[in-house]
């Protein structure tokens, strides 16, 4: 009966592990996509994913050994975090991309 419940609860345990590792987003991550979003927003781009895609990836040299890879758990935070503030805020945050970059971190 016992091992019933140790088993149960390891379990549990292991899947929120994994669900923390999977959703957790890096500050310096959130940093480095918080200002690519905010290039794109100055842009009036309105796929806004899409094209923080294409500027990760297309960043890549052809001789990099290391290339970096889009996070869209990351993108996908901040994205979050930019649709949840209100028009104005989102109108003035596009005209200026350093405070457009300290208020998606600071949240």
């Amino acid at each position: 009966m016992y091992k019933k419940w140790i088993g149960l609860l390891l379990v549990g345990v292991l899947g929120v592990m994994t669900w923390r590792y999977v959703t957790y987003v890096d500050p310096e991550d959130q940093a480095y996509y918080a200002g690519i979003l905010c290039s794109v927003v100055a842009q009036q781009s309105d796929n806004y994913a899409q094209r923080m895609r294409s500027i990760v990836e297309g960043s890549n040299n052809d001789y990099a050994l290391q290339r970096i890879k889009f996070n869209q758990t990351a993108a996908d935070k901040v994205i979050n975090i930019w649709q949840k503030l209100p028009a104005a805020d989102q109108s003035k945050l596009s005209q200026d991309t350093n405070a457009c970059q300290h208020a998606l971190i600071a949240q």
